[in-house]
């Protein structure tokens, strides 16, 4: 294994600790992503308010994901989203729904898995690197706010974060399961969840896993928050179903939005005709379902 011999992989390094312990840069991240769709990322999550968003996802999904060759990307794209696109107070579409989405449409079970990794991959260091708020901020509101509209997806997350707990290869090399706990603290008290009492009371959770997951995270339930509500206002989507809203209240901005669009589709057109539909490259990451 790497982790017993990483100079295998490395000449002169004897211990992957601290290379695990370095943040991505972001720089890097960036260079995964093809500059086409992270410009379609950036206005979905700048400009596209809630409620107006279902053309602009079907937009997004036949052009970069129809082919499911093409869905491996989509953990790559989950990283782009949590770390660089940075939480804006906008009417945009939210970061979290966003990540929700991609997953729903991977169709592959090692690919979803390297989704859910690419989610929480900041949280397992958070006991060694600075918190990276932003990123925990990101998973915490998609198990939140589709706990009630996407019940599966939600306790999807939830078994992730238990599995990989309880990983002792993971817990070998850094300290996973209190790096998580600390996670899911620190999203408690900067208010990105006020408790997750309501989270594990879903119907669908059953309680020997509330049971399992108290169990591996005590410190989060070791003071009961007077209000254990979660937090209103937030928009719950349903990915199979996203219904429209018919506020008019954006009604000065759709303009402006459909004719970045059609500019948007435009160059989408302009490029399939310069290039042969042979000639698609696509990234490929590490499948973690394989690990040992």
């Amino acid at each position: 294994m790497i982790s017993d011999n990483p100079m295998g992989l490395i000449p002169g390094v004897e211990d992957m600790t601290p290379l695990l312990q370095h943040p991505t840069p972001r720089a890097m991240i960036c260079t995964r992503i093809p500059f086409k769709l992270e410009k379609k990322i950036k206005f979905l999550l700048e400009h596209v308010p809630i409620g107006r968003h279902e053309r602009y996802l079907e937009w997004l999904l036949q052009y970069h994901f129809v082919h499911p060759a093409t869905q491996s990307l989509v953990p790559d794209l989950i990283r782009y989203i949590c770390l660089v696109q940075l939480p804006r107070e906008s009417e945009g579409f939210p970061r979290w729904a966003l990540v929700g989405y991609l997953i729903s449409i991977v169709q592959k079970e090692n690919i979803r898995a390297n989704c859910k990794f690419s989610l929480f991959f900041d949280w397992l260091f958070t006991l060694k690197c600075e918190p990276l708020l932003h990123s925990i901020d990101c998973g915490v509101k998609l198990i939140a706010n589709c706990i009630k509209s996407q019940p599966p997806l939600s306790i999807s997350l939830l078994e992730f974060l238990y599995l990989i707990s309880s990983n002792s290869i993971m817990n070998s090399l850094v300290q996973v399961q209190a790096s998580i706990s600390t996670s899911l603290c620190l999203a408690v008290s900067n208010n990105l969840i006020k408790s997750f009492d309501e989270v594990l009371d879903c119907y669908g959770i059953s309680d020997s896993f509330v049971i399992q997951f108290q169990h591996c995270f005590p410190s989060l339930f070791e003071s009961k928050h007077k209000n254990s509500s979660l937090q209103s206002g937030e928009f719950e989507p349903n990915f199979s179903n996203l219904q429209s809203e018919t506020s008019s209240e954006h009604d000065s901005n759709s303009s402006n939005i459909n004719q970045q669009f059609d500019s948007f589709q435009m160059e989408d057109k302009n490029y399939e005709k310069s290039t042969p539909k042979e000639e698609h490259c696509i990234p490929k990451i590490m499948d973690v379902s394989k690990l040992p």
